[in-house]
């Protein structure tokens, strides 16, 4: 995670938003939208075709959904609404280790 200070949270670093060194993107999603379901709000997107992580990018509101790990950051990919990735939070949004 990156973090700007203890509080607040800044987004996450992983897979599903960067570029592997081969360049090869086949497989990646082509948009994503993290939650922390703690809190109830989007802390970061990604949008590969603009390598953009401006939330104003991302045509995508995600609904809360009563099935969604609680107390986690959910990554969810725009194209299919899908959880493609979940981690446990503290409250102020770090990953437990």
């Amino acid at each position: 995670m990156i973090s700007v200070n203890d509080r607040n949270i800044a987004g996450y670093e992983g897979w599903r938003n960067s570029t592997p060194a081969s360049g090869d993107m086949a497989g990646l999603p082509e948009e994503t939208v993290t939650v922390n379901t703690r809190a109830g709000q989007v802390v970061d997107v990604f949008n590969r075709a603009k390598n953009s992580t401006l939330i104003s990018d991302v045509d995508y509101t995600p609904v809360a959904n009563a099935t969604w790990p609680a107390n986690s950051v959910i990554i969810i990919d725009t194209a299919f609404g899908q959880i493609i990735e979940d981690f446990l939070v503290y409250e102020q949004g770090s990953p437990l280790d």
